[in-house]
């Protein structure tokens, strides 16, 4: 199959031609990983412990794949939520690789930024004695994320020397605002080709 209409097989290319220009050893176990955990419910149905099948619960499946990412040190969980707290405590009470904090209502509030979950889990790693470079923040919202594409943003970040990066996918959706009079397509998305439109950019 041709590579350039391929996107999966255009993304393995793009993390093997990175990995060849970084120190496997030098990256390993250099990340301090944070999931922030909301108990959100769908149905009544806690998010987070959702079970797909015979899968494990949501949160499970994304701890499991960031701890096979070759650049993940520790992984720490942090909820306001103390039935989550419990299961989390539970689940991964035999790897010392997982930590399991609690945060106040107030930092798990929506108009809340993620700087002081954040901090909590960098100031207890500190405390705790673990050696980091990177911190790296995973969300449930997206829980097929593998291992893969973790060790590529830390990667990334290494490799162009960054401040900071984000995961994104391009969306190819048409978005409008109003003017005042009528609705208007926003970068030229009213075109009808893919070429002739500016990309728009969600974070995944």
């Amino acid at each position: 199959q041709n590579l350039t209409t391929n996107e999966e097989r255009i993304l393995e290319t793009r993390r093997a031609i990175k990995e060849t220009f970084l120190n496997k050893e030098e990256m390993a176990d250099s990340t301090l990983v944070v999931i922030p955990a909301r108990n959100t419910r769908i149905k009544k149905q806690s998010w987070p412990l959702l079970k797909m099948g015979d899968q494990p619960t949501v949160l499970e499946q994304r701890v499991a794949e960031a701890l096979k990412a070759n650049t993940t040190k520790v992984v720490y969980i942090i909820s306001e939520d103390t039935d989550l707290i419990a299961f989390a405590k539970k689940a991964f009470s035999n790897d010392a690789r997982v930590k399991v904090l609690e945060r106040s209502a107030q930092l798990a509030g929506p108009n809340q930024t993620l700087g002081a979950t954040v901090a909590l889990a960098v100031n207890d790693a500190q405390e705790q004695g673990w050696q980091f470079e990177n911190v790296l923040t995973l969300t449930l919202d997206y829980p097929f994320t593998e291992a893969s594409i973790i060790d590529d943003a830390v990667n990334t970040l290494h490799l162009f020397k960054s401040d900071s990066v984000l995961t994104v996918r391009p969306d190819n959706k048409a978005y409008y605002r109003h003017n005042g009079h009528s609705l208007s397509a926003i970068l030229d998305q009213e075109k009808f080709t893919r070429l002739e439109r500016e990309a728009l950019y969600r974070a995944a």
